[in-house]
């Protein structure tokens, strides 16, 4: 998997990939989709505000879905967990 320099510990954190477990209404987060780019690249992702958690059913203290609105759209979309990449402070 190729990394954007974008996405460095500079500006992001350590990049964590668990780091969706300390996601909590209204974080600011970053989401990558799992569609690889025509390049072969990970370039689908977006900016997003944190709506509302679901837990998980098995055990309700891990996150499971997240209602996040894009920050460029103003989209409301539910999104799996394990595509928050970042949590931008």
């Amino acid at each position: 998997m190729e990394t954007d320099p974008f996405f460095n510990d500079k500006y992001f954190g350590d990049g964590n990939s668990k780091s969706f477990l300390g996601v909590k209404p209204s974080d600011i987060v970053i989401i990558q989709d799992d569609a690889i780019g025509i390049d072969g690249n990970f370039d689908n992702w977006w900016m997003g505000y944190v709506i509302c958690i679901q837990s998980g059913a098995r055990n309700s203290k891990h996150n499971s879905i997240f209602q996040i609105a894009d920050l460029d759209s103003g989209i409301i979309r539910w999104v799996n967990s394990d595509l928050v990449i970042r949590i931008v402070k």
